[in-house]
């Protein structure tokens, strides 16, 4: 049986999201808490979590109520490496199913190599190797597009497996992300 939340109750868990902050309890993650504010929360009972291309995040507002906090803070942690990586412009892929293995692991080892965080997810590289299809891959340093084709080549044995970029998408993500006058400093002082 489904959960329906009252409005008073998805207020708190948005407010619960656009406040949560990284930093103190998560030092090395103290990055995404700058793009907690670009983010459009979006309450959905269907889905645990899932970002979008349009910057929407969906989250499952039970979680974000009941769930602890370490749990917040992986699955939010792991859905803004997904926009940060670029895996939600993907646009297609012929085994999507492997690629959003694929997606999961890199996310996932990410977050196990580079912080405290505890992880909720069985889908991590031990000592940065991860069986995927009957192999056993090395993802250190990999891209999601060099893991995906190592992965569909040992399930396929093809190169005939495109991804495709949204570019559209992807264009104006970069437009809202360039809006941002710290974002448009940085890139000015760096470039």
């Amino acid at each position: 049986m489904k959960m329906k939340f009252s409005l008073e109750h998805i207020i708190k868990c948005q407010e619960k999201l656009k406040n949560f902050r990284f930093g103190s309890d998560y030092p090395l993650l103290a990055f995404l808490d700058y793009w907690i504010p670009i983010v459009q929360f979006i309450p959905s009972e269907d889905l645990e979590w899932s970002m979008d291309q349009d910057l929407k995040l969906l989250y499952n507002p039970q979680m974000v109520i009941y769930g602890n906090k370490d749990k917040l803070a992986f699955c939010l942690a792991h859905e803004l490496l997904h926009l940060i990586f670029l895996h939600v412009f993907i646009k297609e892929a012929r085994y999507s199913e492997i690629l959003e293995t694929c997606a999961d692991v890199l996310i996932n080892t990410f977050i196990k190599n580079t912080s405290n965080l505890q992880i909720f997810s069985s889908l991590v590289a031990k000592d940065n190797k991860f069986n995927l299809c009957g192999q056993t891959i090395d993802v250190k340093e990999k891209s999601l597009y060099s893991l995906y084709h190592e992965v569909v080549t040992a399930y396929k044995k093809s190169k005939d497996n495109e991804i495709k970029i949204d570019m559209k998408s992807l264009e104006n993500y970069l437009k809202i992300l360039l809006s941002y006058p710290d974002v448009k400093e940085k890139t000015q002082t760096i470039g």
